[in-house]
């Protein structure tokens, strides 16, 4: 049995899953927890109300990602009352300073009870990632770097850089979330949208600092021109579209009004990608394959009009597909 006690553990966890496509039996031990620290005036002993709304963004995060895993959809609307009652987090101001911590072992804790029922090491892993998403320094420092890319901050790229500058550990550690995260939503579709809700949480949580001297989050400082310059408000522009094409398999498709929403999971590298098929203008036969496809987890070779935010998919459309030797 394995104990994880710190965030090096969780990571070997992800990468010995990563290899190996399985998970020995683990308990928790002190692990996961969001540390925050803010120095500035009115910050003694207490948190905002600012900073309140953002911690219950985290707690939005959390509950979708629970409703993700154990109900299949990404909505906390379908957790019942002793669910979300179970999953709810507890912050604790240490007194006569600044430091407050998160104990996120409430959505742990929730999974085991899923675990037992399903014997899935797909939802360890699950739970894993997702408390990493918040509280890894290498994935924060994407997502700063991701809010620098959207608020076009070039001219204090320096100042900006000096935060998100990513170690070779770190960069690893990134693709193996990347990775870890592919594979998990090949059986949980609905939480390949759990990364965009928690950048979101991150960069409310740093918009609610806006007039702190410093902050160090889960062991990643900013000072107080660093947290000006990504608390700024995003300006509106376009997200900017690519079309990317290759082959995937179809992890799920759900019937709407002109076609189908489909979940698709790159071969190559696990990616998964949310994508909207209308099928009112493609030949009956070509629709009939792919959904053949589908049951039979074949390969489908597509073209996809996607856009990026945040550095994560949050948009796609099928332009064109070709089923893979699956010819009726």
């Amino acid at each position: 049995m394995k104990e994880i006690q710190n965030e090096a553990d969780a990571w070997e966890l992800v990468s010995n899953f990563v290899a190996t496509g399985t998970v020995e039996r683990v308990v928790f031990s002190g692990w996961p927890r969001m540390a925050i620290s803010v120095k500035g005036p009115g910050y003694e002993s207490s948190i905002s109300a600012a900073q309140m709304d953002a911690l219950l963004g985290f707690q939005t995060a959390v509950n979708r990602a629970y409703a993700a895993i154990a109900k299949g959809h990404f909505d906390a609307r379908y957790l019942t009352d002793d669910e979300a009652s179970d999953l709810e987090l507890r912050t604790k101001v240490k007194k006569g300073s600044s430091i407050f911590e998160t104990d996120l072992s409430p959505l742990i804790q929730a999974l085991s009870v899923a675990v037992k029922s399903a014997n899935s090491d797909l939802l360890v892993v699950a739970a894993v990632l997702v408390c990493l998403g918040i509280t890894a320094p290498a994935i924060l420092k994407r997502i700063y770097d991701g809010r620098a890319e959207e608020l076009r901050l070039k001219n204090e790229g320096a100042l900006i850089s000096a935060v998100t500058n990513r170690n070779t550990d770190e960069r690893n550690q990134e693709r193996l979330f990347d990775k870890a995260l592919g594979r998990v939503s090949k059986k949980y579709p609905a939480l390949a949208a759990i990364t965009l809700h928690l950048n979101k949480a991150q960069v409310q949580l740093i918009d609610s600092m806006h007039d702190a001297d410093s902050a160090t989050i889960s062991g990643v400082t900013l000072g107080r021109d660093q947290i000006e310059t990504l608390s700024k408000r995003r300006p509106r522009r376009k997200h900017y579209q690519q079309i990317l094409k290759g082959d995937f398999e179809i992890s799920a498709m759900t019937k709407r009004q002109k076609g189908y929403r489909l979940t698709l999971v790159e071969i190559d590298t696990d990616v998964a990608i949310i994508a909207d098929l209308d099928t009112t203008s493609i030949a009956e036969i070509k629709v009939t394959r792919l959904l053949r496809a589908f049951r039979e987890s074949s390969p489908v070779w597509f073209a996809i009009n996607i856009r990026r935010s945040d550095q994560s998919i949050i948009k796609g459309a099928v332009e064109d597909f070709q089923v893979r030797n699956n010819a009726p």
